[in-house]
């Protein structure tokens, strides 16, 4: 049965979470329609920049690269990059371009665009303009597995000590 939420903000937030959770649970084809459901949703109503686009493309490309479809998966990439880039500053561009470098890497481990992805990664979460708080945190440490996965062991270092005194700082109230 296929249900029929409509258009608007929240219709399109619903079929978000729900291709969220239907990828999590393995099934990456269902959740790529409910994304484009989420697509048809908001078409008219959210600019092009706006940062929730950028979420449904992560997502989008996390499912097509769960189906193996790596090139589709990279398109989405680059278009919640392009999204990111377009706003204030966000560490969300740096995990992204970590995503992009272990689709890569899953598609072959010799793919040049590696190195360069976790260059723009590295870029994007250094800086200065990003506050230091615990959303900065919570992304720091979702990319230091990654970063160590792909050999970046100093950087994935550095911000596991970045992330834990944030953490501290935030637990102490210092």
């Amino acid at each position: 049965a296929r249900l029929d939420l409509g258009r608007g903000l929240t219709a399109g937030m619903i079929l978000l979470n729900i291709g969220t959770a239907l990828c999590a649970s393995g099934h990456p084809r269902e959740a790529l329609l409910s994304y484009s459901d989420a697509c048809r949703a908001w078409a008219a109503l959210l600019p092009p920049r706006d940062a929730r686009w950028a979420a449904l493309y992560n997502n989008m490309a996390g499912a097509y690269e769960a189906n193996g479809e790596f090139d589709f998966a990279l398109t989405h990439y680059e278009k919640a990059v392009a999204v990111l880039s377009a706003g204030d500053p966000s560490p969300d561009l740096g995990l992204t371009y970590i995503n992009m470098a272990m689709s890569c890497h899953r598609n072959d481990p010799e793919d040049e665009r590696i190195g360069t992805y976790v260059k723009a990664a590295l870029d994007a979460l250094n800086d200065g303009r990003l506050a230091h708080d615990a959303y900065y945190a919570h992304t720091l440490r979702k990319c230091t597995d990654p970063l160590s996965y792909l050999g970046y062991f100093r950087a994935a270092g550095i911000y596991r000590k970045e992330a834990d005194g944030i953490y501290e700082r935030n637990r102490t109230g210092s």
